[in-house]
């Protein structure tokens, strides 16, 4: 939902097994037993806090110094996701189900397992995990002064939940103040509750979200409920580098209900369920925005319709995915989970007049594609979606976007990493722009505001990891070379570029070891001379990019059909 900061998707899924979720590995680890169909005798599960050492140290004071004090992981949270249980059969793809979901909830960095054979013919389950750093400390600044500053704690008392205060000074929101708050063991089971709010001068906003997400063949069904609103939310139209800006403030209101299920027993199911959404969109005013001062315009009056969806999608999708576990194909040296195999998933609905929506039908595709091993890996994602309005001629509201990544890595401290990334829009009813790059993949020493509906972009990417440089944590460098090119389309104020290559140098780092967050400083110019605004740059990220696999970019994101929640129907 717009109105309100993106938040994580749910990763807590397995509630209807009938017997808690267990953290496991693929084998790695030594003396593993062979567990299929041995009786599991015992488990014991070892929750570590990270190393805290060397720069780690230091920031762990400098967190303790504002409240933000580590609490290592409950084994109690722990065990909740474990698909086995003592006096239960023990088998090898529920231990791998049951390792891959732990390393994708956002306050562990790791977990391991081993399954050692006793005197009795059992098996004894040896369960270890490694904490994130769980504090929260982000920031950003706009002409020269704190535009917002976050604190917060990512696993609050080491019960799986988080808790964010922030304050924001922006030139069309004005000052505000909020917070976020997610429980990912809600009510003690594997569901995920999310609570948002912001307040200020001349805005407010609010969510409430439940989900259950689909994310593993072991559960039946999935679930998702939410309701938010916005008293004012403000997209921006840019015009390019010189002319003021254009924005158009919404009020804003959604809700949906909806949830999957799975036919019989199968490992490669198929789901079916629906949907039902309530989105109104009313546009209450049109600005100016120049660098000091926000004044009212009509350019926009009038050029952006209200939005009323009311509609009940039904849900269909086949899946025969398995999982890879890699080491530093996104992250330094972090473990990573891509899927191996083919799905499909896709959404037809009506509107309902009845209901005050629009009368209309609504279709949505979504494919998924990987094949390889932790040494060589290409993975293909694509998705298009859009609206057929009953007594008109074209279809609306078309979004589609595309990517294909292919990874190598010929020995451990080595990688190289290349993409090939599309984005589209047609006939968009809410403002739209597509930026020449994103924050994720964002295009190098090209400085000028460049927009359009339509982007094609990609690069090559090497880099080299040292091993043994430091035990604080993990030290590499790289080196990239990106291209992107833009076509105007329908958007507003759009351009036609040429194809824009840069290159560039890259300094990595995690901490502690094996953290799925990284951070890199990026050094580069732009490959294509008599560019307005373009030159060297230097530029500096902190992501968490393991959890990434299927997120779309966020201006491509932002103009689909939005649900109030994360998409847990996308299994």
């Amino acid at each position: 939902m717009a109105s309100v900061s993106a938040f994580r998707i749910s990763t807590g899924t397995l509630a209807h097994l009938g017997a808690p979720i267990v953290a496991a590995e693929q084998a790695r680890a030594r003396g593993t037993a062979r567990s299929d169909g041995r009786v599991v005798h015992e488990i014991r599960v070892s929750a570590l806090r990270p190393p805290f050492t060397g720069e780690s140290a230091y920031w762990r004071r400098a967190a303790r110094s504002v409240g933000l004090h580590h609490t290592t992981t409950d084994t109690a949270v722990v065990r909740r996701f474990l698909a086995l249980e003592t006096g239960g059969l023990c088998t090898d793809f529920r231990m791998r189900e049951s390792a891959r979901l732990l390393r994708e909830q956002p306050f562990l960095a790791d977990a391991t397992v081993r399954s050692v054979a006793d005197d009795t013919g059992g098996v004894r389950i040896q369960v270890e995990t490694v904490d994130e750093i769980a504090a929260i400390i982000a920031g950003s600044f706009s002409q020269g002064r704190i535009s917002n500053l976050e604190i917060g704690n990512e696993n609050m008392f080491g019960d799986a939940w988080l808790l964010a205060l922030h304050g924001r000074d922006r030139a069309l929101e004005g000052r505000s103040a909020g917070f976020r708050a997610s429980d990912f063991q809600f009510l003690g089971r594997p569901y995920q509750l999310d609570v948002q709010g912001d307040w200020g001068q001349r805005t407010s906003a609010w969510l409430v979200d439940a989900s259950h997400g689909y994310l593993t063949d072991l559960q039946q069904i999935a679930w998702e409920a939410g309701i938010g609103r916005a008293g004012e939310e403000v997209p921006v139209l840019h015009r390019g580098d010189n002319p003021n800006d254009l924005a158009i403030s919404y009020r804003h209101f959604s809700a949906d209900a909806g949830g999957v299920g799975k036919l019989g027993n199968l490992r490669t199911p198929i789901l079916l369920g629906a949907i039902a959404t309530d989105v109104h969109r009313q546009p209450q005013g049109s600005f100016a925005v120049g660098r000091n001062d926000v004044r009212p315009d009509t350019a926009l009056a009038n050029q952006y319709p209200t939005i009323s969806r009311a509609r009940v999608t039904s849900v269909a999708a086949w899946r025969n995915l398995n999982f890879v576990t890699a080491r530093g194909f996104e992250a330094l040296a972090a473990t990573q989970d891509v899927p191996t195999g083919f799905q499909i998933f896709g959404q037809l609905g009506r509107g309902m007049p009845s209901l005050g929506g629009a009368s209309d039908v609504y279709m949505l595709a979504d494919m998924l594609a990987g094949a390889g091993s932790a040494k060589t890996y290409a993975g293909l994602h694509l998705i298009t979606e859009g609206r057929h309005e009953n007594g008109q001629q074209r279809w609306n509201g078309v979004v589609s976007s595309g990517r294909l990544s292919i990874y190598w890595k010929p020995n451990d401290p080595n990688v190289m990493r290349s993409w090939v990334e599309t984005a589209c829009g047609w006939r968009v009813q809410t403002p739209f722009q597509l930026a020449l790059s994103t924050q994720s993949q964002r295009l190098i020493g090209y400085h000028g505001s460049l927009f359009g509906a339509r982007r094609l972009a990609g690069g090559v990417e090497v880099r080299h990891v040292f091993p043994h440089a430091t035990t604080r944590g993990d030290v590499g460098i790289g080196a990239f070379v990106h291209a992107a090119r833009l076509w105007a389309g329908d958007a507003p104020f759009g351009v036609d570029t040429p194809l824009l290559p840069s290159a560039g140098i890259s300094v990595l780092g995690a901490v502690p070891r094996g953290s799925q967050r990284l951070l890199r400083v990026d050094i580069g110019a732009p490959l294509r001379s008599r560019i307005a605004r373009s030159g060297w740059e230097v530029r500096l990220s902190f992501t968490d990019i393991t959890r990434t696999v299927r997120l779309e970019p966020g201006d491509i994101a932002g103009a689909r059909e939005q649900l109030v929640g994360p998409d847990v129907f996308r299994p």
